[in-house]
């Protein structure tokens, strides 16, 4: 945990600020727009930097952005530092905090800000293959990362230079606004056949919503949001025929088509419209007033839409690489607490107090 600068800190500077403002929801390292002179104290180069705090969800709490140069940044306060051991390849450990954030969101304490400890930090578990493994795997997620972020800059490229042709619509102007249908968990199979052939989509995350198969469906090629409780807010699109329980809204083409594009869109901006009055909800009513921008193109929004797909296509390959990884060296993996692979600081004394 970093000290508190707030006194000495200026709006221009030697030595910039890592604050609670500096790490995205993605993982990333966003300036902080802070600075101070005191060098004294500055990270190293690949280092990792870890949200103790979240004022909101706890969608940020144990969020963590890679130090990208020695002697250039500084640790404030709630922010916490983990220094690597040799053991333990820096985009790997990276990749796997934040793909597994919900661990630190569950158990963040506090009714305005949510906090973490360093029991919470060093007891997070994380299974671990050799070095070697650990450099190789991480070189999957770090091309994938560079996949996305050229694509979505591909986006915003074509955006600004065809700035005309996006509107901003209401979601109501667009489609028809349904819902799904009660359907006990019972009633599905885990597996698809020939006679239970349609994916049922429900309010988890885990598998993309998919909580089974049934012999029946009710939409086609349509976009989805969970309505109620703690995943209010996330959208899909499903292609094809579906089924989707009571916990679902779905949005059918009616002046344009559903696609990808539009779903991305809405899920970037729907966790804004949740009501978190006792149980998360976010009803049809208010889904039908959000605005997005969109292409006025058909063949602009499924140009787009294509690109998305592709990355979707390329992380679940990825993915699949990475568990046939594990599975075939299984023995090469263990079990091992975030406080056995890195050093905790506090208040800034780099070398000598632990967390």
């Amino acid at each position: 945990n970093g000290k508190a600068h707030e006194a000495n800190q200026l709006d221009v500077g030697t030595y910039e600020l890592v604050n609670l403002n500096s790490i995205s929801i993605d993982g990333g390292l966003k300036p902080s727009g802070k600075f101070i002179e005191d060098g004294s104290d500055t990270l190293q180069r690949n280092d990792l930097v870890m949200v103790l705090s979240d004022v909101g969800h706890g969608d940020l709490l144990g969020r963590v952005a890679i130090i990208p140069e020695n002697n250039r940044y500084v640790l404030n306060q709630r922010v916490a530092l983990l220094r690597i051991n040799d053991d333990t390849n820096t985009y790997f450990l990276f990749s796997i905090i934040n793909r597994y954030q919900d661990y630190f969101k569950k158990l963040g304490a506090g009714s305005s800000q949510l906090n973490i400890s360093r029991g919470i930090v060093e007891n997070f578990e994380v299974a671990y293959p050799n070095v070697a493994e650990q450099r190789m795997i991480a070189d999957y997620f770090q091309s994938l990362d560079h996949l996305i972020t050229l694509h979505h800059r591909e986006c915003i490229i074509l955006r600004k230079t065809k700035v005309n042709d996006w509107e901003q619509r209401k979601v109501s102007e667009m489609f028809k606004v349904a819902r799904g249908y009660v359907l006990p968990a019972t009633d599905t199979s885990q597996e698809m056949t020939d006679e239970i052939p349609y994916p049922v989509y429900s309010s988890q995350t885990k598998d993309n919503g998919l909580m089974g198969y049934y012999s029946d469906y009710l939409y086609e090629d349509a976009i989805t949001w969970t309505t109620d409780g703690a995943n209010a807010g996330t959208v899909n699109f499903r292609a094809g025929k579906f089924y989707c329980t009571n916990v679902c809204g779905v949005l059918l083409s009616d002046k344009i088509e559903t696609n990808k594009v539009i779903a991305e869109a809405l899920n970037n901006v729907a966790k804004r419209y949740v009501s978190y009055v006792g149980n998360p909800k976010l009803m049809n009513n208010v889904m039908a007033d959000i605005q997005i921008a969109v292409p006025t193109s058909q063949k602009e929004r499924d140009r787009i839409s294509s690109y998305f797909s592709y990355l979707d296509h390329l992380i679940t390959l990825h993915h699949r690489e990475c568990i046939i990884l594990r599975k075939t060296k299984v023995n090469d993996w263990e079990q091992r607490k975030l406080g056995e692979t890195k050093t905790f600081f506090t208040d800034g004394n780099y070398g000598s107090q632990i967390f």
